[in-house]
Order: structure tokens, then C-alpha cells, then sequence
């Protein structure tokens, strides 16, 4: 057997597991509920079966979020949102009556909703009821047929929707699922317990409040769910095979902490992390290039990027024609066009840097606290007074709406300020629906590494394991310059200026020097700035941003005066299984050419 044929049965087999079980539907209740008591709550208007069915189906569904496998410990969670599209789907049209019954008989209790944005899109969060509180899980089947055949075809439905779309990945789903990814089990359970430690530790100088507790659920739910991921580690290489909608990659090193990851080794070798600096804001400098909205045969344009795609949130379910997509394309392409024109006549002083130019320097981060907190006095202020914290608004803009819902108004009117070419294009993609804009972003990061990049690594380098995690790739440290050099060549057209990229060694000693900067970022954007306690004066202590002279910086680094990435790597020969081999003259002229 060829060896292309046994990574395409092992992928074939690995999918065929996620494939539910039609003759086994059960769902992990923490309590089994007897006849009579079903009986003593049943309402009139259903059977006892189907009663029966649906609380394990809604139980279960709920306190699959709410509970640690490992240790049978249950956890503190603000609630589990249950979508009526989902409900409806599994339960039949009268699921409200079901739902309101539960509530009444104390088996779920309905906590705050969670808003999506405005008040008409929201999701009902919940949790379980005190009967089914502080008992040990154990699966429950789902026995009513009617239920039973709806629960089947929905995952059914969405197994078919993953097959298609973990086969378009097949190497990179043959490397997430190789016995030869493996984890010190020891070593990250240590890791999960000292992060929980520093968490712990930092929170305590946090004031007490709303704020606070919620951190500390959300902590301890999922460092919970990462020692069940540790735990089972060859169990979960299958299972958290995933691909969203916007066709980005999920796997078992996805479910991990970056920290944690510092753990995993390929056959016993120490691997590297190749993460693309300001990867979502570098994407959307792409949109700023009239070329993206035409339709060239060799590049990636907004039709390739969306024809054939039932997934676009606008859509809702609907594909787009080739009329529409054409009439988007076009329209977008003369915006570029008038804000090219624009920009040439224009004699506005107060932009000194395009957006392109700033994320060309890899400082966009930087330029943006620095800005922000030279220009803010109030509580804006805070929030970019770390690199984390911008990233973190930045997101939010990107991924909020144009009209400043869930965004704070005076950063959004700042921002397009600063950068009005994007500011136009994100109104131009945002106004059939908010996600759109951030969909269409995600789905062109993932055709240019998971559809271009890692093809060309499988073609030219076909025994090298590599992994993704979104924007970055991880391989072997002695492939590491080749894997650097096809990244380029992937992203030079489009952009026409070289990316920067951030390398991340892979072990305890690299481990010890991120874990502090991990927890201090997570509880910054959960909470804002730890305030050090000062004597009675009531001042606070703040700190100002590291790069003062973040012009200067922009300016270098865009004429090319200063190189951000790493030296030339000499090839080392270490205990590798790939068997790399240099290339001769008539191969290097191939590489040149992809």
C-alpha cells in the first residue's frame, strides 16, 4: 500500500468516528430520574416518553459545558445558551411548551440571556435545577422515536457538512490525528495547575465584584476542560476534528492554552510556532487592493472567496448568485478606486500613516495604544494602555457593528479617523449584516494557509508533519526556513511587501518565559489594568505605552531599514524522520516558481 493511500484511509477512518451512531443516542445526565418523578412532572400535553427523552436531551445538552470529566467535579458556569432554531429542530414546533414545563418543574433554571449585539438577537442561557444538582453523570438514551429521528438527522446533516470539509484537508487532518503528536501528560497537568496559580494570584489584587467572579467561573470551566483534553489525549485527536463555516481548522492543539502547547512534541522532537504578525488586521489590507475585487484567474478575489457559500451570515441559509457576487465585486472595486482618488487630492494632515504602512511596520498594535492613550483621558485610555488591549478593541471593531453597537462609540468615530480607507470598506461589507465583514476575513485567511500554504508544504515537502492554529504554523525547528519561505511567496502577491513573522520555540524553557505574559493578557482583557495599591493618596499607578517613538519605528520599518525578521537559519541535522534532502538546482527553480 502507497503511502498516499494509507494517509487517505487513515483520514477516512478518523471522519467515519465522528459519523453519530444510529442505534445509540444517549446524552451524559448528572441524574437519573425515576418513573415516578417523571410521572409527578410530566405535563398533560406530551407522553411520558417523550417527556422523558427531552429533559435527558436538554440536561444533557446543558451540563456538557458544566462539568468536569476528570475529577466528577461540577463547575460554577454562568449558563449554557440553547438556540430555538437548534430546539425546534430536535424537539418538534411545540419545544417552548417543553421548555417552560422544565422550568416549572425545576429540572433547568432560565439565567440571564445573551445579547448578540441588540435587543432583538439574543440566545436564553441556562442551567440545571437543583434536582438535577451535585449528583455523578451517567448516559441516559434517548428513547422516543420521534425525537430520536430528528436527533439523528441533525447530526447526520452536520457530520456530512464536516466530512466534506475535513476531506478538502487531508494531510493536514493526517498530521492532527498521527500517533506521533504527543503531549507530556505530566508536565501540562503541572502547567494547567501553576497558570491557575498565577491566575489566582494576579485576581486577588483585583477588587472584588461581578467582574472578578465571572473571570474566576470562566477559569475554572476551562482549565477544567483542558485537563479532560490532556487526559485523553488520543481520544480527542478524532473528536475536536472540526471546520467552521468560515473554513477555519480546528484541532486538538486548538482546544490547548499557548502555554500548554509548549508540551507537545512530533516523535519526541521539539516543534516551532511560525505566527504571522497582525494576522486579521494583515488580511483585511488585502480588501484595500482593487485586485481583490476583480476576478483574476491565479489570485484569490472576493467571488472565489464567496461563490458557491450558503454560510455567509447575510445569507442565512441562501446561496448568492453570480449576479450578486458581480454586483459586489464591482461595487467594491469602484469604492477602491474612489478612495484611491480621494486620497491623491485630499490635504488632510491628521492621518501620517496609511493602514497598509502600518501593518507592513508589524506595529500596528503599538500604533494604535500609543495614539489612543496620547489622545484619551478616560476610561478609552485604559483600554490601550497594552498591546493586549488593543488587539482587543481592535477585534471588537473588526467584529462589531458599523453603528457602535457593542462598541464604544468614541474609539469607533477615532478610528475611522485614522484609517478611513478601511473604515469605508468595513461600512461597504457590514451593510447587509455585522458578521459579514469578519466573515469574509476569517474565510480568506483560511484559503491562503489551509488552501494554498499547506498544499504547497504537502507537495514539496511530503513527509514533513505540520499543524496550524489559525495563523500559525507549527513544524519541526530544522524545517523551519522552508515553511518560512513558502509563507512569504504565498502572501507577496497580494500584499507586495514581505510579512512579518513572530517565531515561537516550543519547550519548558520557552514555556516559563510566556506563561507570566499569557495570564497578565487574558486578565487585562477580561478586566482592564491590575491596579497596584498605593498608600492613602488614592492615586493609581499607570503605565505608559513601551513604544514612545512608534513613528520613527513605522517609518523604518516600511523603507526597509529595519528587518523584523529572524537571521538566515543554517540547516542543523537532528533526530528528524523526514528525511530532508537539500534541493538541486532544477528544484529550486520549481520552489521560485510556486
Amino acid at each position: 500500500m502507497t503511502e498516499s493511500l494509507k494517509r487517505k484511509n487513515a483520514v477516512l477512518n478518523a471522519i467515519v468516528k465522528l459519523r453519530p451512531d444510529p442505534n445509540r443516542v444517549a446524552y451524559l445526565v448528572p441524574h437519573y430520574l425515576t418513573t415516578d418523578e417523571f410521572k409527578a412532572t410530566k405535563p398533560n400535553y406530551c407522553e411520558l416518553e417523550e417527556w422523558e427523552s427531552a429533559c435527558y436531551y436538554v440536561a444533557g445538552t446543558i451540563d456538557n459545558k458544566a462539568f468536569d470529566f476528570t475529577t466528577n467535579d461540577k463547575l460554577d458556569v454562568i449558563g449554557k445558551p440553547m438556540y430555538s432554531k437548534t430546539l425546534k429542530a430536535i424537539l418538534g414546533s411545540r419545544y417552548p411548551r417543553l421548555i417552560k414545563s422544565m422550568i416549572k418543574a425545576k429540572i433547568i433554571i432560565r439565567t440571564n440571556d445573551y445579547s448578540h449585539g441588540s435587543e432583538n438577537s439574543h440566545a436564553r442561557m441556562y442551567v440545571l435545577g437543583e434536582k438535577l444538582l451535585n449528583n455523578e453523570p451517567e448516559f441516559r438514551p434517548i428513547k422516543y422515536p420521534a425525537i430520536k429521528k430528528r436527533l439523528i438527522r441533525w447530526k447526520t446533516d452536520h457530520w456530512n457538512k464536516q466530512r466534506e470539509r475535513l476531506l478538502k484537508l487531508g494531510d493536514l487532518v493526517y498530521w492532527a490525528i498521527h500517533p506521533g503528536l504527543q503531549i507530556d501528560k505530566k508536565g501540562a497537568l503541572n502547567s494547567i495547575d501553576q497558570i491557575e496559580a498565577l491566575y489566582h494570584k494576579k485576581l486577588a489584587e483585583l477588587p472584588p465584584g461581578s467582574k472578578r467572579d465571572k473571570l474566576l467561573k470562566n477559569l475554572k470551566y476551562r482549565l477544567a476542560h483542558c485537563k479532560t483534553v490532556i487526559n485523553n489525549w488520543e481520544k480527542f485527536k478524532i473528536e475536536k476534528l472540526k471546520v467552521d463555516d468560515a473554513g477555519r481548522f480546528y484541532s486538538i492543539l486548538s482546544n490547548l492554552p499557548s502555554p500548554v502547547r509548549h508540551f507537545v512534541k512530533f516523535q519526541g522532537e521539539r516543534l516551532v510556532s511560525i505566527d504571522i504578525r497582525n494576522s486579521q488586521p494583515l488580511h483585511a489590507a488585502i480588501m484595500l487592493d482593487k485586485e481583490f475585487w476583480i476576478t483574476p484567474k491565479d489570485r484569490i478575489t472576493i467571488k472565489t472567496l464567496l461563490e458557491k457559500t450558503e454560510d455567509l451570515p447575510s445569507r442565512k441559509g441562501t446561496a448568492m448568485s453570480a449576479t450578486e457576487l458581480s454586483k459586489m465585486a464591482k461595487a467594491g472595486r469602484q469604492l477602491i478606486i474612489n478612495l484611491q482618488k480621494a486620497k491623491k487630492t485630499t490635504d488632510n494632515q491628521s492621518v501620517s500613516f496609511s493602514f497598509k504602512e502600518v501593518v507592513e511596520s508589524g506595529f500596528l498594535y503599538e500604533y494604535l495604544s500609543n495614539r489612543y492613550t496620547a489622545n484619551f483621558k478616560s476610561v478609552t485610555r485604559e483600554k490601550f494602555s497594552k498591546r493586549a488591549g488593543s488587539k482587543r478593541q481592535l477585534m471588537i471593531i473588526f467584529y462589531g457593528r458599523s453603528n457602535g453597537v457593542k462598541v464604544d462609540r468614541e474609539v469607533l468615530v477615532y478610528f475611522k479617523s485614522l484609517f478611513p480607507d478601511l473604515a469605508k470598506v468595513m461600512e461597504f461589507l457590514k451593510q447587509q449584516h455585522y458578521k459579514d465583514f469578519a466573515f469574509i476575513l476569517q474565510r480568506l485567511e483560511a484559503f491562503l494557509l489551509l488552501h494554498t500554504l499547506c498544499p504547497r508544504i504537502a507537495k514539496y515537502y511530503r513527509k514533513l508533519p505540520y499543524f496550524t492554529i489559525h495563523d500559525s504554523i507549527i513544524t519541526f525547528k530544522s524545517a523551519r526556513t522552508l515553511v518560512e519561505n513558502l509563507l512569504v511567496k504565498v502572501y507577496q502577491p497580494y500584499l507586495h511587501f514581505k510579512i512579518k513573522y513572530k517565531l515561537e520555540k516550543m519547550g519548558m524553557l520557552d514555556y516559563w518565559l510566556t506563561v507570566g505574559e499569557y495570564v497578565e493578557s487574558k486578565i487585562f482583557i477580561g478586566f482592564g489594568e491590575v491596579r497596584k495599591k498605593v498608600p492613602s493618596t488614592g492615586r493609581r499607578l499607570k503605565k505608559r505605552p513601551s513604544f514612545e517613538n512608534i513613528d520613527n519605528l513605522i517609518t523604518a520599518a516600511v523603507n526597509n531599514m529595519w528587518d523584523f525578521n529572524y537571521l538566515p537559519f543554517e540547516y542543523q541535522i537532528g533526530p528528524q524522520q523526514w528525511s530532508y534532502q537539500p534541493l538541486n538546482t532544477q528544484q529550486r527553480e520549481g520552489q521560485q516558481a510556486v
